[in-house]
């Protein structure tokens, strides 16, 4: 996905039998071609379709060979718990790290915010070993503003992207409400949008078809205005 338009939603629909059949039918329309023979692109689909995660790029696994264009930070040692361990002390080595090496290869890098650290985390109990309390939404709405503003401002001009939290329908990785999620999801929204102006926010991407449900409630619980990009992860 390349990141340039703002203000637009991009939703990604639940059903590709639907986009087959929507496709299918307007080139029906345009051509006297069989809807059952439809054929490809005329040339080749450009790499700013294409994004990747890379796991331990500053160490052991070599930059990619194929293109593409979007490199998603997800474990990858860069979420609030990595940054912020104890409240106001901050670790930028390895996402300035990863930054640096997306600039060197003009890659664009979408951010995942979420994992709340121990100290912010309004329950700290929950889950188990490292992952400790990081699946609960932050006690405190101004530590989770602080952890956004403190990382968008380091990063303005050089992370194009902002996605709010990952499959908030898991409870490996959320166990709040969606009310709650709309509520960081505003927060996070409107601190980018001031910092930022050309970057992006996704919104929290759900997954698996229990995803669809969660995105139906965060969408009509008003979430769509404080994003430019509805993000679901099909797998």
């Amino acid at each position: 996905m390349k990141f340039v338009t703002k203000k637009w939603i991009r939703v990604l629909l639940p059903a590709g039998l639907l986009i087959g059949i929507v496709v299918g039918a307007v080139r029906a329309r345009h051509s006297q071609a069989s809807p059952e023979r439809i054929s490809g692109p005329a040339a080749a689909v450009p790499q700013s379709y294409f994004g990747m995660h890379i796991h331990r790029a500053l160490t052991t696994t070599p930059w990619p060979g194929v293109p593409f264009k979007v490199w998603r930070l997800w474990d990858s040692e860069t979420t609030w718990a990595n940054l912020e361990p104890n409240k106001g002390e901050w670790h930028f080595d390895t996402l300035d790290g990863l930054v640096n090496l997306a600039t060197a290869h003009d890659v664009e890098v979408l951010l995942c915010f979420g994992r709340t650290p121990a100290w912010a985390s309004s329950d700290p109990a929950a889950g188990s070993g490292k992952r400790k309390g990081e699946a609960a939404p932050p006690r405190s709405i101004e530590d989770w503003r602080n952890y956004v503003r403190t990382v968008v401002t380091r990063y303005r001009g050089r992370i194009h992207a902002y996605e709010v939290w990952n499959e908030p329908n898991l409870t490996e990785f959320y166990t709040g409400d969606v009310h709650t999620m709309v509520e960081l999801t505003r927060e996070a929204g409107q601190i980018v949008h001031s910092i930022d102006p050309s970057a992006l926010v996704v919104s929290p991407s759900a997954t698996t078809a229990t995803g669809v449900e969660w995105l139906k409630a965060f969408l009509q619980d008003g979430g769509a205005q404080f994003v430019d990009v509805v993000g679901y992860h099909f797998y």
